[in-house]
């Protein structure tokens, strides 16, 4: 991966999954590891670098899946990665990395090295030789401590085999470049709901973290499909996330309205029916700025995609029908819109460039700025003070649907990356004073970054016209990374 993949994962939730790509290369993976005898071993290492003279080695090439406590260095994991022939599943979940510094560590070719303590160091499981990176290609599963802090270079690059990266806890490690296999795409909760409740999947590409990786968890989404930069993951993965958390029940595919994500959702959905998946697709729109009010279904999915998550992944949680999950999900779509703004233009992927230059340079903000930096048509006005961009987004959120005087609104003031905290929340006081002038009641809201654009300084606003059942379904608990409400 070229971009810094971030993970929000909760103490309850969330286990990163590698898809596998081909089905020749699992079945080719299964011949020969499938015929290897499971050897499970516990040992508790109370010096670190010691690993290895506790046992001969051909002891240690029997073992599958090793579990290990106490304290470990860099010399181990070179160890565990150059010896250790047959091992699939490895957990230090409740292990102690210590710092080492030497040639003796991970690093190719005995590269004298500092290894940080708590980190996974750089190339654990990775080698390099006559210029090519190769991974452990036995290890399946890891499972890591709470105290990781850090997973450093190309420590698991070239893992082709691994399929379950676990890290219990709330606050994500640092990933440094390359420090997963490229194919760990998929986040789904490690406490799936009982069997037969409606599972809310999708796909979404990256650099819009914490959206959607920081939404699964209880009471939102079952799973997530991360593609590359600003690219939808294909079709095929998303089908094979689908089929890995396939437990026979009902499956809610959200997709958003952008074009690469409509075709590949469209081929996940087709492949998922034709293997007997019961799957609904629903499709979400909500930036105004993107078509015209008569042209809905033309609009871009954004930010206010999170009243469905919240409010649908209530209902799911509860046990409602697909039926009825989809039909609230489509009253929640309907009752939605979002406005954005940027005053500082983020970073294209491709070409390295600021996507907008003049807005620096010329004290302007873009209205109507899309999710990947697009422009909003050349509408840029003098950077306004709070209280005049509330007027200008108010007015052109209310005005879209419209709504009435008397409503109550759920309101969505979200960060697009380098708004600091301060600028959301006066913005969001402003926001609401306007509202409360114009005669709505305010039902809810939540002020933070949750759909990003890498760098781009800006805001979204969001607002959902809820009735009392919306609201109490909206104030029901959950709990992931990006939000836990008990």
């Amino acid at each position: 991966m070229s971009y810094l993949f971030f993970l929000y994962l909760s103490e309850q939730i969330c286990i990163i999954m590698k898809i596998r790509q081909l089905l020749i290369s699992f079945l080719l993976a299964a011949s020969t590891l499938g015929a290897t005898a499971q050897v499970s071993k516990t040992y508790y290492v109370s010096k670190p670098g010691t690993l290895i003279s506790m046992m001969t080695e051909e002891e240690a090439n029997s073992i599958t899946h090793l579990t290990l406590t106490g304290k470990l260095n860099a010399e181990d994991f070179r160890h565990l990665r150059d010896e250790f022939s047959s091992l699939k599943v490895l957990d230090i979940s409740n292990a102690e990395i210590k710092m080492y510094s030497g040639k003796a560590g991970t690093y190719p070719n005995g590269k004298f090295y500092i290894y940080m303590a708590n980190f996974v160091p750089a190339y654990a499981f990775s080698n390099v030789v006559n210029g090519v990176t190769k991974g452990k290609q036995t290890l399946e599963k890891v499972i890591l401590s709470e105290k990781i802090k850090n997973i450093e270079d190309a420590a698991f690059k070239g893992c082709d085999n691994l399929k379950i990266c676990q890290i219990r806890k709330k606050t994500a490690p640092n990933l440094l470049p390359e420090a997963l296999a490229d194919s760990v795409t998929a986040v789904v909760r490690a406490v799936p709901k009982s069997a037969g409740k409606v599972k809310l999947v999708m796909g979404n590409g990256g650099g819009h973290e914490p959206a959607v990786i920081g939404w699964v968890g209880e009471g939102m989404f079952d799973c997530d499909i991360v593609g590359d930069l600003f690219s939808a993951p294909s079709g095929e993965k998303m089908f094979q996330a689908i089929e890995e958390i396939d437990d026979k029940s009902p499956v809610l595919l959200c997709i958003q309205n952008h074009a690469g994500d409509v075709i590949n959702g469209n081929i996940a959905w087709k492949k998922a029916v034709k293997h007997g998946i019961d799957i609904r697709k629903v499709l979400f729109y909500d930036d105004i700025a993107s078509a015209p009010r008569e042209e809905n279904e033309e609009r871009r999915g954004i930010a206010g995609m999170l009243f469905y998550a919240k409010i649908v992944g209530a209902m799911a949680e509860a046990g409602a029908s697909i039926e009825e999950c989809a039909e609230m999900f489509e009253r929640v779509r309907d009752n939605t819109r979002t406005y954005a703004a940027a005053y500082s233009s983020c970073t294209h992927p491709g070409t390295g460039l600021k996507m907008f230059e003049y807005l620096e340079n010329n004290d302007l903000m873009e209205m109507g700025m899309g999710v990947h930096g697009e422009g909003g048509g050349d509408n840029r006005i003098p950077m306004p003070k709070a209280g005049r961009l509330a007027e200008l987004m108010a007015d052109a959120l209310i005005q879209d649907k419209p709504y009435r005087p008397g409503e109550s609104l759920l309101i969505l003031v979200n960060g697009t990356g380098a708004a600091t905290a301060m600028e959301l929340n006066i913005l969001y006081n402003e926001l609401e004073k306007t509202f409360r002038s114009k005669g709505f009641e305010i039902a809810g809201c939540r002020v933070g970054n949750f759909l990003t654009t890498q760098e781009l300084a800006g805001v979204s606003v969001s607002i959902c016209s809820v009735d009392d059942t919306m609201k109490e379904l909206w104030e029901r608990p959950c709990d992931c990374p990006l939000w836990v409400q008990k």
